[in-house]
Formats: C-alpha cells, structure tokens, sequence
C-alpha cells in the first residue's frame, strides 16, 4: 500500500474531529478560525511590487453556535459521538 502524504477535511468534517478531541456529546456548534494579518509591499520583482497582505491562520476551535448561524456552518455534537465514546475524558481545554 502506497504511503500517504495528505489528509483533507471540509469545515463539517473538521467540526466533528474537533468536537470528538474536545469530547463534546451536546450543542451546535460552528467553527472558530483566527486569522492574522500582516501588511506589506509584495511582488515578484521590484518594478512590479504593490500593497498587500499576508493572512496566517493563528488558531482553529470551536464556538457555541447562535439563532443567527447559518444551518450549513453548525453541527450538533449530540449527533457525531456514539454513546459509547462519550464516557472519554476529555483531551485538553484552551
């Protein structure tokens, strides 16, 4: 078997492992992404450079979904954990 050497997830797919680390078994949930942002002056020579910005993505977590939440961003984690993988202990707290 070949070795693999990427591993993809959308946002839904990405909720649900980050809700199973967490050991969530209740609440809708959305995904939290902070960004950080730098500005500067960019090109690929310097006759051609202009202003930009570079987006770096700080952390990745969870947040409590709202009314307002769009349906397609949110899951519920009640939905994603077998009952039997619930008893786990959590796995870390922020």
């Amino acid at each position: 078997m070949p070795d693999v050497n990427l591993y993809t997830w959308d946002h839904r797919e990405l909720l649900e492992l980050l809700a199973k680390a967490a050991n969530l078994d209740e609440g809708r949930w959305v995904l939290h992404v902070n960004f950080n942002l730098s500005p500067g002056n960019f090109g690929p020579s310097e006759k051609e450079i202009m202003p930009g910005i570079l987006v770096g993505v700080a952390r990745v977590g969870l947040q409590r979904a709202d009314k307002n939440s769009p349906e397609a961003l949110v899951i519920d984690a009640a939905d994603i954990r077998p009952a039997a993988e619930r008893k786990r202990p959590p796995r870390g707290k922020d």
